[in-house]
């Protein structure tokens, strides 16, 4: 008995339920994901990425230096474009990026929980 295709085909032949989102397909670089356009979208997909950003840089500066060299190895063309954007970054004060709060992200959205009125 052949398994069960349990809507894992291919996107375009998948069944879109009522109220689903339209995908964009056009990303196929993302490992073939399909991932929700729009801003609400975009905006949790940022929040998420700055958070990972976050835990990464907790992890000490040879994280970081790996991660950016394994996009450099990856992608051919990109690491003169990295060194150029790295040396632009080096180049900035510490002591003026924490003065004007540039060294931190914003705080995320505050939510009321309970009583509306």
């Amino acid at each position: 008995m052949p398994p069960r295709d349990r809507g894992r085909g291919p996107p375009e032949t998948r069944k879109r339920r009522p109220g689903q989102e339209a995908a964009n397909l056009e990303g196929q670089g993302d490992g073939g994901r399909i991932t929700r356009t729009g801003p609400a979208a975009q905006a949790r997909s940022r929040l998420r990425r700055q958070r990972l950003v976050e835990r990464i840089c907790d992890l000490g500066p040879r994280v970081v230096f790996e991660l950016l060299d394994e996009l450099a190895t990856r992608h051919p063309g990109l690491d003169a474009d990295l060194d150029r954007r790295l040396a632009r970054f080096a180049g900035l004060d510490p002591v003026v990026l924490a003065a004007v709060g540039g060294n931190r992200f914003p705080a995320g959205p505050l939510r009321a929980v309970g009583d509306r009125r």
